[in-house]
Protein backbone atom coordinates (compact mmCIF):
# COMPACT_ATOMS: atom_id res chain seq x y z
CA UNK A 1 0.00 0.00 0.00
CA UNK A 2 1.07 3.55 -0.67
CA UNK A 3 2.56 5.37 2.33
CA UNK A 4 1.58 8.88 3.38
CA UNK A 5 4.57 10.53 1.69
CA UNK A 6 3.99 8.61 -1.53
CA UNK A 7 0.27 9.45 -1.46
CA UNK A 8 1.08 13.13 -0.99
CA UNK A 9 3.46 12.99 -3.95
CA UNK A 10 0.78 11.42 -6.15
CA UNK A 11 -1.75 14.08 -5.17
CA UNK A 12 0.71 16.90 -5.88
CA UNK A 13 1.51 15.39 -9.26
CA UNK A 14 -2.19 15.11 -10.07
CA UNK A 15 -2.77 18.75 -9.13
CA UNK A 16 0.14 19.82 -11.31
CA UNK A 17 -1.14 17.87 -14.29
CA UNK A 18 -4.65 19.23 -13.83
CA UNK A 19 -3.30 22.80 -13.64
CA UNK A 20 -1.58 22.20 -16.99
CA UNK A 21 -4.88 21.13 -18.53
CA UNK A 22 -3.82 17.47 -18.61
CA UNK A 23 -7.02 16.10 -17.12
CA UNK A 24 -6.52 12.53 -18.32
CA UNK A 25 -3.03 12.43 -16.84
CA UNK A 26 -4.30 13.83 -13.54
CA UNK A 27 -7.07 11.22 -13.33
CA UNK A 28 -4.62 8.47 -14.24
CA UNK A 29 -2.31 9.57 -11.43
CA UNK A 30 -5.18 9.51 -8.94
CA UNK A 31 -6.19 6.07 -10.25
CA UNK A 32 -2.68 4.80 -9.56
CA UNK A 33 -2.85 6.27 -6.06
CA UNK A 34 -6.18 4.57 -5.36
CA UNK A 35 -4.74 1.28 -6.54
CA UNK A 36 -1.83 1.68 -4.13
CA UNK A 37 -4.29 2.36 -1.33
CA UNK A 38 -6.26 -0.79 -2.16
CA UNK A 39 -9.29 1.15 -3.45
CA UNK A 40 -9.57 -0.93 -6.60
CA UNK A 41 -13.12 -0.07 -7.67
CA UNK A 42 -12.38 3.65 -7.40
CA UNK A 43 -9.10 3.14 -9.25
CA UNK A 44 -10.84 1.37 -12.13
CA UNK A 45 -13.47 4.10 -12.46
CA UNK A 46 -10.78 6.79 -12.57
CA UNK A 47 -8.79 4.88 -15.20
CA UNK A 48 -11.89 4.51 -17.36
CA UNK A 49 -12.68 8.23 -17.07
CA UNK A 50 -9.10 9.11 -17.91
CA UNK A 51 -9.06 6.73 -20.87
CA UNK A 52 -12.31 8.13 -22.26
CA UNK A 53 -10.92 11.68 -22.09
CA UNK A 54 -7.58 10.69 -23.62
CA UNK A 55 -9.18 8.75 -26.46
CA UNK A 56 -11.38 11.74 -27.34
CA UNK A 57 -8.47 14.19 -27.20
CA UNK A 58 -5.48 12.33 -28.63
CA UNK A 59 -4.65 10.19 -31.69
CA UNK A 60 -5.23 6.46 -31.13
CA UNK A 61 -1.49 5.76 -30.91
CA UNK A 62 -0.77 8.49 -28.34
CA UNK A 63 1.52 7.31 -25.56
CA UNK A 64 -0.65 8.84 -22.83
CA UNK A 65 -3.31 6.33 -23.84
CA UNK A 66 -0.69 3.58 -23.64
CA UNK A 67 0.19 4.64 -20.11
CA UNK A 68 -3.43 4.43 -19.01
CA UNK A 69 -3.83 1.04 -20.65
CA UNK A 70 -0.77 -0.15 -18.74
CA UNK A 71 -2.34 1.08 -15.51
CA UNK A 72 -5.41 -1.05 -16.19
CA UNK A 73 -3.17 -4.01 -16.98
CA UNK A 74 -1.46 -3.72 -13.60
CA UNK A 75 -4.72 -3.16 -11.71
CA UNK A 76 -6.55 -6.13 -13.22
CA UNK A 77 -3.54 -8.44 -12.96
CA UNK A 78 -3.20 -7.52 -9.27
CA UNK A 79 -6.87 -8.39 -8.79
CA UNK A 80 -6.45 -11.71 -10.60
CA UNK A 81 -8.71 -10.58 -13.44
CA UNK A 82 -6.43 -12.04 -16.07
CA UNK A 83 -8.82 -11.98 -19.02
CA UNK A 84 -9.30 -8.24 -18.63
CA UNK A 85 -5.60 -7.66 -18.01
CA UNK A 86 -4.71 -9.63 -21.13
CA UNK A 87 -7.13 -7.63 -23.28
CA UNK A 88 -5.67 -4.30 -22.09
CA UNK A 89 -2.12 -5.60 -22.49
CA UNK A 90 -2.70 -6.71 -26.07
CA UNK A 91 -4.21 -3.35 -26.89
CA UNK A 92 -1.23 -1.60 -25.29
CA UNK A 93 1.25 -3.65 -27.32
CA UNK A 94 -0.64 -2.89 -30.52
CA UNK A 95 -0.68 0.83 -29.74
CA UNK A 96 3.04 0.89 -28.95
CA UNK A 97 3.88 -0.98 -32.15
CA UNK A 98 1.92 1.56 -34.19
CA UNK A 99 3.65 4.42 -32.39
CA UNK A 100 7.22 3.07 -32.40
CA UNK A 101 7.50 0.11 -34.73
CA UNK A 102 8.10 -3.48 -33.59
CA UNK A 103 11.75 -3.13 -32.49
CA UNK A 104 11.38 -0.54 -29.74
CA UNK A 105 12.06 -1.15 -26.02
CA UNK A 106 8.58 0.15 -25.13
CA UNK A 107 7.06 -2.55 -27.34
CA UNK A 108 9.32 -5.16 -25.77
CA UNK A 109 8.26 -4.01 -22.30
CA UNK A 110 4.62 -4.32 -23.33
CA UNK A 111 5.21 -7.85 -24.60
CA UNK A 112 6.95 -8.78 -21.35
CA UNK A 113 3.95 -7.47 -19.39
CA UNK A 114 1.61 -9.53 -21.57
CA UNK A 115 3.86 -12.56 -21.12
CA UNK A 116 3.62 -12.21 -17.33
CA UNK A 117 -0.17 -12.34 -17.56
CA UNK A 118 -0.10 -15.47 -19.73
CA UNK A 119 2.50 -17.01 -17.40
CA UNK A 120 0.21 -16.44 -14.41
CA UNK A 121 -2.54 -18.33 -16.26
CA UNK A 122 -0.29 -21.30 -16.97
CA UNK A 123 0.00 -20.51 -20.68
CA UNK A 124 3.71 -21.14 -20.60
CA UNK A 125 4.47 -21.70 -24.28
CA UNK A 126 2.87 -18.40 -25.33
CA UNK A 127 4.51 -16.56 -22.43
CA UNK A 128 7.92 -18.02 -23.25
CA UNK A 129 7.63 -16.89 -26.88
CA UNK A 130 6.77 -13.32 -25.85
CA UNK A 131 9.56 -13.18 -23.26
CA UNK A 132 11.92 -14.35 -25.99
CA UNK A 133 10.76 -11.64 -28.39
CA UNK A 134 11.22 -9.02 -25.68
CA UNK A 135 14.69 -10.35 -24.88
CA UNK A 136 15.75 -10.11 -28.53
CA UNK A 137 14.81 -6.43 -28.62
CA UNK A 138 16.38 -5.59 -25.27
CA UNK A 139 19.68 -7.24 -26.26
CA UNK A 140 19.71 -5.54 -29.64
CA UNK A 141 18.88 -2.09 -28.30
CA UNK A 142 20.56 -2.07 -24.88
CA UNK A 143 23.35 -4.61 -25.33
CA UNK A 144 23.89 -7.93 -23.50
CA UNK A 145 24.54 -6.48 -20.02
CA UNK A 146 21.42 -4.48 -19.24
CA UNK A 147 18.92 -4.86 -16.42
CA UNK A 148 16.02 -5.55 -18.80
CA UNK A 149 18.04 -8.38 -20.33
CA UNK A 150 18.63 -9.83 -16.87
CA UNK A 151 14.93 -9.59 -16.01
CA UNK A 152 14.09 -11.41 -19.24
CA UNK A 153 16.55 -14.20 -18.43
CA UNK A 154 15.03 -14.52 -14.96
CA UNK A 155 11.49 -14.75 -16.35
CA UNK A 156 12.48 -17.33 -18.96
CA UNK A 157 14.29 -19.32 -16.27
CA UNK A 158 11.14 -19.42 -14.15
CA UNK A 159 9.16 -20.85 -17.04
CA UNK A 160 11.84 -23.46 -17.72
CA UNK A 161 11.78 -24.40 -14.03
CA UNK A 162 8.00 -24.80 -14.10
CA UNK A 163 8.27 -27.01 -17.17
CA UNK A 164 10.90 -29.19 -15.48
CA UNK A 165 13.71 -28.01 -17.75
CA UNK A 166 16.08 -27.59 -14.82
CA UNK A 167 19.42 -27.36 -16.60
CA UNK A 168 18.14 -24.62 -18.90
CA UNK A 169 16.59 -22.82 -15.92
CA UNK A 170 19.84 -22.86 -13.95
CA UNK A 171 21.81 -21.47 -16.88
CA UNK A 172 19.32 -18.64 -17.35
CA UNK A 173 19.16 -17.80 -13.63
CA UNK A 174 22.95 -17.64 -13.48
CA UNK A 175 23.10 -15.39 -16.54
CA UNK A 176 20.48 -13.10 -14.98
CA UNK A 177 22.38 -13.06 -11.68
CA UNK A 178 25.71 -12.23 -13.33
CA UNK A 179 24.20 -9.20 -15.07
CA UNK A 180 22.31 -7.96 -12.02
CA UNK A 181 25.41 -8.23 -9.84
CA UNK A 182 27.27 -6.15 -12.38
CA UNK A 183 24.75 -3.40 -13.18
CA UNK A 184 22.84 -3.03 -9.91
CA UNK A 185 24.05 -1.97 -6.48
CA UNK A 186 25.56 -4.74 -4.38
CA UNK A 187 22.55 -5.48 -2.17
CA UNK A 188 19.72 -4.69 -4.57
CA UNK A 189 16.48 -6.58 -3.83
CA UNK A 190 16.09 -7.56 -7.49
CA UNK A 191 19.44 -9.34 -7.36
CA UNK A 192 18.32 -11.08 -4.19
CA UNK A 193 15.14 -12.17 -5.98
CA UNK A 194 17.16 -14.06 -8.59
CA UNK A 195 19.38 -15.51 -5.84
CA UNK A 196 16.23 -16.80 -4.15
CA UNK A 197 14.87 -18.18 -7.42
CA UNK A 198 18.13 -20.03 -8.07
CA UNK A 199 18.06 -21.38 -4.51
CA UNK A 200 14.57 -22.78 -5.02
CA UNK A 201 15.69 -24.45 -8.23
CA UNK A 202 18.71 -26.04 -6.57
CA UNK A 203 16.44 -27.22 -3.76
CA UNK A 204 14.10 -28.82 -6.28
CA UNK A 205 16.91 -30.84 -7.82
CA UNK A 206 18.28 -31.86 -4.42
CA UNK A 207 21.41 -29.67 -4.31
CA UNK A 208 20.70 -28.51 -0.77
CA UNK A 209 24.21 -27.55 0.27
CA UNK A 210 24.42 -25.19 -2.72
CA UNK A 211 20.97 -23.74 -2.09
CA UNK A 212 21.40 -22.83 1.59
CA UNK A 213 24.02 -20.08 1.21
CA UNK A 214 22.01 -18.50 -1.61
CA UNK A 215 18.91 -18.44 0.59
CA UNK A 216 20.94 -16.84 3.40
CA UNK A 217 22.42 -14.20 1.13
CA UNK A 218 19.04 -13.34 -0.37
CA UNK A 219 17.40 -13.24 3.06
CA UNK A 220 19.99 -10.81 4.40
CA UNK A 221 19.27 -8.41 1.54
CA UNK A 222 15.50 -8.74 1.82
CA UNK A 223 15.54 -8.10 5.56
CA UNK A 224 17.85 -5.12 5.27
CA UNK A 225 16.26 -3.50 2.24
CA UNK A 226 12.59 -4.55 2.40
CA UNK A 227 12.04 -5.35 6.07
CA UNK A 228 11.44 -8.54 8.04
CA UNK A 229 7.73 -8.75 7.22
CA UNK A 230 7.88 -8.15 3.48
CA UNK A 231 6.42 -11.03 1.42
CA UNK A 232 9.77 -11.68 -0.29
CA UNK A 233 11.47 -11.88 3.09
CA UNK A 234 8.87 -14.24 4.52
CA UNK A 235 8.96 -16.61 1.55
CA UNK A 236 12.76 -16.67 1.52
CA UNK A 237 12.94 -17.34 5.27
CA UNK A 238 10.43 -20.18 4.93
CA UNK A 239 12.50 -21.71 2.14
CA UNK A 240 15.66 -21.64 4.24
CA UNK A 241 13.95 -22.98 7.34
CA UNK A 242 12.44 -25.82 5.31
CA UNK A 243 15.97 -26.98 4.59
CA UNK A 244 16.84 -26.90 8.27
CA UNK A 245 18.92 -23.78 7.74
CA UNK A 246 19.14 -20.72 9.93
CA UNK A 247 20.83 -17.37 10.03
Amino acid sequence: PAGKAEARQFREQARSLYAQGRTAGALGTLASLCQGLGRYSRSEKLYFRALAIAESAFPPDDLEIAGLLNGLVVLHKYQGRYDAAEAWARRSVDLRERAHGPDHPAVAAGKAALAAILDAQGRFEAAEALYGEALDVFERVHGPEHHEVAVSFNNLAAICQTKGEYAEAEELYRRALAIKEKVLEKDHPDTALTLHNLATLLTTVGRITEAQPLYRKALEVFERRLGKEHPHTLVCREGLEALGGSR
